[in-house]
């Protein structure tokens, strides 16, 4: 998909609608069961449940260190602790065991090693995510880009992290779609053109926005307030949205190409090249191009 932003930097918005034949559209169940906990953040969640906790993930050693009962509570397992400082976690009929400054970890009779030792923090029993949770037979993934840690079984399409934040400036759920004809075009979708408006986020890390020429007042609000939300110190952004929205509904064909370079992406900001009907879009790219 990236040769198509080389082409022609807003083609994969069309290219993703285009084939619509091809795609499926795939709803909560594929993300249902994700365990989330976010580094110096007092709360976890299981898919959209928020829980608070007294005490909040950190990294050590390079790893994420989760406090035990909250790790325990969100696995739906059971957590024990006894005077000589053995901490049992049991799932159904597996029974994991540690022990606080010890990298051993048994799961039943079988003993393993870590690197990391599970250790006592301002009277919390901290644990490292990683190896419990593998333990059970969970996937564990890092978002590095929001330092959160995500856990979740065999069969789950794992939401990233940047989609909940796309939800989130939404206020509104975004659709996994999946290409029959070849995976790397999957993508995360909320609208379409014939909702006039659309956000997507594809397979290659890559934000889209289009606006097209009848989409309503709110949606324009909302393709400001996802750009607020993901640069807030970047006002710059929202004002060149506007100032191509207001050139465009003078003169139809209009064209102009913006661009600007936050942190590790380029936001780029135009007239759709081949499209009259598009007022404006955004590209947020991973790399500069």
């Amino acid at each position: 998909m990236k040769k198509i932003f080389v082409t022609g930097l807003l083609a994969v918005s069309m290219a993703l609608v285009i084939a619509t034949g091809a795609f499926s559209a795939q709803g909560d169940p594929l993300t249902n069961g994700v365990l989330r906990f976010m580094i110096g953040q007092k709360h976890y969640l299981v898919d959209k449940n928020t829980t608070e906790m007294d005490a909040a993930p950190y990294i050590k050693s390079g790893r994420t260190f989760v406090p035990v009962r909250f790790l325990g509570d969100g696995l739906s397992a059971a957590t024990d602790y006894t005077t000589d400082g053995t901490v049992t976690v049991t799932k159904g009929d597996k029974l994991v065991t540690l022990k606080i400054g010890s990298g051993q970890l048994k799961i039943g009779n079988a003993q393993s090693w870590m690197d990391v030792a599970p250790e006592i923090k301002e009277g919390r029993t901290y644990l490292p995510a990683r190896f419990v949770a593998e333990a059970f037979g969970y996937h564990v993934d890092w978002d590095a880009d929001t330092e959160t840690v995500r856990v979740f079984p065999d069969g789950v399409v794992l939401k990233p992290e940047i989609v909940y934040q796309l939800e989130k400036f939404l206020g509104a759920e975004m659709t996994y779609y999946v290409d029959s004809m070849d995976s790397k075009y999957n993508h995360w979708k909320y609208g379409s053109k014939k909702d006039n408006f659309d956000v997507g986020y594809d397979n290659d890390g890559d934000i889209y926005i289009r606006v097209f020429e009848h989409a309503k007042e709110e949606d324009i609000q909302k393709s400001f307030a996802v750009m607020r939300g993901l640069y807030p110190n970047n006002p710059e952004i929202v004002q060149k949205m506007q100032s191509i929205l207001g050139k465009k509904r003078q003169k139809n064909d209009y064209d102009e190409k913006w661009k600007i370079k936050v942190n590790n992406r380029s936001v780029h900001v135009n007239t759709f090249w081949n499209d009259n009907t598009v007022l404006y879009s955004v590209m947020v790219l991973k790399d500069d191009k």
